[in-house]
């Protein structure tokens, strides 16, 4: 609902994978594994947000990770929930921020990213 009561429907129809499967890539119709992205839930709010301001068509919109076999997109999966259960779990949580994790400002020097990384 907008302030002056109009109701707005929402123009992206998404679709969040949350168990890995076989997809097929629109690029080249090929039958891939995927799993699920972890960003994809924030992702397709972007993108409803950004088609609903531009007055776009209707569209449908998934993101998932593309593996080339079902073995790597089962570890891929099990990697997230072992990853997530660690960083909701308190304890866990704990010991992954003060052991495993960088440190805010650990991060690499400025002369490292220039030479290694974002190159033009």
């Amino acid at each position: 609902n907008t302030v002056d009561g109009t109701v707005h429907q929402n123009p992206v129809q998404g679709k969040i994978k949350m168990f890995p499967s076989q997809v097929v890539t629109p690029w080249n119709q090929q039958s891939k594994y995927g799993s699920p992205f972890f960003m994809s839930g924030v992702n397709l709010d972007v993108v409803s947000w950004s088609q609903a301001l531009r007055g776009g068509a209707p569209l449908k919109y998934s993101e998932v990770l593309i593996h080339p076999d079902w073995k790597t997109a089962i570890a891929t999966y099990f990697q997230l929930v072992v990853f997530l259960t660690g960083i909701f779990n308190p304890i866990t949580k704990y010991l992954l921020t003060q052991f495993v994790l960088p440190k805010p400002g650990e991060g690499p020097s400025m002369e490292y990213m220039e030479k290694s990384c974002f190159l033009t």
